[in-house]
């Protein structure tokens, strides 16, 4: 593949020339965007705030370079506090899909309070959405950077602003085109997920501007499904969900055995079995001894934190 700074004039038309042919390749779009950094410019003092976002903005180019090491053709856009990037469907949508995890992962591991800290490194939270279609390629008048026509980039951004914080959402097209054994994570390679465990349930949700509700999967990349910013905007199209982290059972001791019930938003009681504790790592999980289902705690959850 050849790098778009690198293509000539004659490799890609001009606008008008959609006219004729609306659609000249097809595409994968990621956003990436900044969950409430508008109101933290508002409440935080300008150095407070500028090193932060100096700090994703530097999460955001090493992930860029890890496609452009894999020889990806992409072009992005930095605008307000995200980013979009768009790469040829062909060269493989599962790289733009770990590319946006390890994203995810570097800035939860910057927000994760350590040692002690009260907070972590920056206070700054990313949700994310990619989506695939066709789309119309072409090189504006008046410069000669490259740019798309696509719905796809709507999609991609429509799914990034309903995620909540840490989510990513992938529409059908991206999964079914991207190689999903490729895909992974850092927990999830602790865990030795399967290719089906980080693809979540096919669910709906109303997105703005579109008239039907779009289908998505939520990618399970860390320890927990976060899920939309509101409920009550999506439905699940297949299975139910899974129980959120929330609803984890908080384990008596970390060395395992039966784990005092927990309960849940609506009331309800889950008695659970620790599966796993990391002492160094500072998580573990539980499983529901009904449903076997895995849970993410840590060490807030514990009875006995020591």
């Amino acid at each position: 593949m050849t790098h778009y700074n690198q293509l000539g004039q004659d490799d890609v038309p001009n606008l008008r020339d959609a006219v004729d042919n609306p659609f000249n390749c097809e595409i994968t779009a990621a956003v990436i965007d900044m969950r409430n950094s508008t109101g933290q410019k508002f409440t935080k003092s300008a150095l407070a705030w500028s090193s932060e976002f100096i700090k994703v903005h530097q999460v955001l180019q090493k992930g860029l370079a890890s496609l452009e090491d894999q020889v990806i053709r992409y072009a992005t856009s930095f605008g307000g506090d995200g980013i979009t990037v768009v790469i040829d469907t062909s060269s493989g949508a599962h790289h733009l899909i770990n590319m946006v995890i390890a994203v995810l992962e570097e800035i939860d591991d910057l927000s994760t309070a350590r040692n002690g800290s009260p907070t972590g490194q920056i206070d700054a939270k990313l949700s994310a959405g990619i989506a695939t279609g066709e789309g119309y390629r072409f090189r504006p008048d008046h410069h000669g950077g490259i740019e798309h026509l696509s719905s796809a980039i709507d999609l991609g951004s429509r799914l990034c602003s309903v995620a909540s914080p840490g989510a990513l959402f992938i529409d059908p097209d991206t999964a079914n085109s991207a190689n999903m054994r490729m895909v992974s994570s850092s927990l999830g390679r602790f865990m030795r997920h399967r290719p089906e465990d980080y693809l979540g349930e096919r669910q709906s949700v109303q997105l703005r501007g579109v008239p039907e509700p779009v289908e998505y999967f939520e990618i399970n990349w860390g320890r927990q499904l976060y899920g939309v910013r509101s409920a009550t905007v999506t439905e699940i199209s297949t299975l139910p969900t899974r129980l959120a982290a929330s609803t984890a059972p908080a384990p008596a001791a970390a060395g395992g055995g039966t784990t005092k019930p927990a309960c849940a938003s609506g009331g309800e009681q889950f008695v659970g079995t620790v599966k796993i504790w990391n002492n160094d790592r500072g998580f573990g999980f539980v499983i529901d001894t009904k449903t076997g289902e895995e849970f993410y705690f840590g060490p807030k959850s514990l009875v006995y934190e020591d």
